[in-house]
């Protein structure tokens, strides 16, 4: 009744590597692909600041701006998503964060970056 019993549909070898069942699989791979996506988002976006900042401004001030710049910026990004996240509806939630976001990227890459 409570108790739950081992799943031996998988062999021994699949049970440690892979004990995935096949219904499963349509929301595990988009969650990989998601995974993988953010991974490389992520390296890519980190290596193309530092490297826009040390070229542009010294590599010592990458500490300074971490702690006075991202810090303050992702704190405050955090009050502001849980205030939203009361009020707004999820699918407007994230609309309303994600086109700051890709606005900024847009004005750095055709403005900000090429006439500095």
């Amino acid at each position: 009744m409570g108790s739950h019993q081992p799943d031996h549909q998988f062999g021994p070898w699949r049970q440690v590597l892979w004990p995935v069942h096949r219904f499963e699989l349509k929301k595990l791979i988009p969650m990989l692909i998601i995974a993988f996506c953010i991974s490389f988002n992520y390296t890519i976006l980190r290596d193309t600041k530092d490297t826009i900042v040390v070229s542009a401004i010294d590599e010592l001030a990458l500490p300074f701006l971490k702690l006075f710049g991202t810090l303050p910026v992702a704190v405050l990004f955090m009050l502001v998503f849980a205030k939203l996240s009361n009020v707004l509806k999820r699918e407007t939630l994230f609309y309303a964060i994600i086109i700051p976001f890709i606005l900024f990227f847009l004005l750095f890459a055709t403005v900000l970056y090429p006439y500095r």
